[in-house]
């Protein structure tokens, strides 16, 4: 989470998932090199040293890359006071919107786990997987719905 001057909060994938998609990576790249390395000596004998420095090149960008990302993992959904706005989500509907044009947010269970529906109302609607947020997803459904409550002028009573 990173909130900003202009009260913008950004969640980002979870580490854990991130470890797992390198690893994932990581043996890709293992295997590749263990088939590579079969295939040239027992298929083709011997395919010179300009195909290992291309693979290795191609190994070391694939690790750095690997790297940043776990460091820096990418932005899965960003809230300001006024909108939010969805990142790297393939079939996650609308991608930004103003807090005031939403109808409603609910949690949904679907076949790839629980999703926070943000219903626009027009009709269409944001989905946003709550495995990509980890052990923050509760916290960001809290915030979805404060972020709401204030976009359409709520505010809470005073105990």
């Amino acid at each position: 989470m990173a909130a900003s001057g202009d009260d913008t909060t950004q969640y980002r994938w979870p580490r854990p998932l991130m470890l797992r998609f390198a690893g994932v990576v990581t043996a890709a790249l293992g295997t590749l090199w263990i088939v590579g390395v079969v295939f040239d000596v027992w298929v083709v004998s011997g395919l010179g040293a300009t195909v290992y420095v291309v693979a290795l090149s191609a190994t070391a960008l694939v690790l750095i890359v690997a790297l940043v990302l776990l460091g820096r993992p990418p932005l899965v959904i960003e809230m300001a006071s006024d909108r939010y706005r969805l990142h790297h989500l393939r079939g996650g509907g609308v991608a930004t919107a103003q807090w005031r044009d939403v109808e409603s947010a609910q949690t949904q269970s679907s076949s790839n786990g629980p999703l926070i529906v943000i219903q626009l109302k027009d009709g269409q609607r944001s989905l946003l997987p709550l495995t990509l947020l980890g052990a923050r997803a509760v916290e960001a459904e809290r915030e979805i719905h404060d972020r709401l409550s204030s976009g359409h002028g709520y505010r809470p009573l005073d105990t």
